[in-house]
């Protein structure tokens, strides 16, 4: 039924989530916080649909302020 949908979508991104979660290795993620706060520059890469994404990074990088920059095109990319 049409009622049941918006807790069907909550409840699967609540099981994505908790399952993100139990996949993260603490030492793995500590490792990666210390590279981007030890990073002279960081350069994200985006295309088609990863972009908005791409680009909630950057703003988020920035505002930490963390040098940063994206590449959303192919040829500056390559």
């Amino acid at each position: 039924p049409l009622e049941e949908i918006p807790g069907k979508i909550i409840n699967t991104s609540l099981e994505m989530l908790e399952e993100t979660r139990r996949h993260i290795s603490l030492k793995e993620y500590r490792k990666a916080v210390e590279a981007i706060l030890g990073a002279e520059n960081i350069v994200i890469y985006s295309v088609e649909n990863s972009i908005c994404t791409a680009m909630d990074l950057l703003t988020k990088l920035i505002y930490l302020g963390l040098n940063c920059r994206i590449y959303q095109d192919y040829y500056l990319q390559h």
